[in-house]
């Protein structure tokens, strides 16, 4: 069998995807997500993003611009 340049890039995506979803962080990010609509999942990362002192109107674009991708 030979190894492609997709297959190391499939297996790094996975081991990185792991490490992210132990990360102490990741774990609690998807605590403060679970169980909530999208739009609450919303308000919750738009008053995380405010109580770090970032601008309430740009984070508010941002997320709702996400809505169209």
């Amino acid at each position: 069998m030979q190894i492609t340049p997709q297959m190391v890039r499939s297996m790094g995506q996975m081991l990185l995807q792991q490490r992210l979803n132990n990360h102490p962080i990741m774990q609690q990010f998807n605590q403060m997500m679970a169980g909530k609509t999208l739009e609450q999942q919303k308000e919750t990362l738009l008053n995380y993003a405010v109580s770090r002192g970032f601008d309430r109107n740009n984070i508010s674009q941002l997320l709702n611009s996400s809505d169209k991708l």
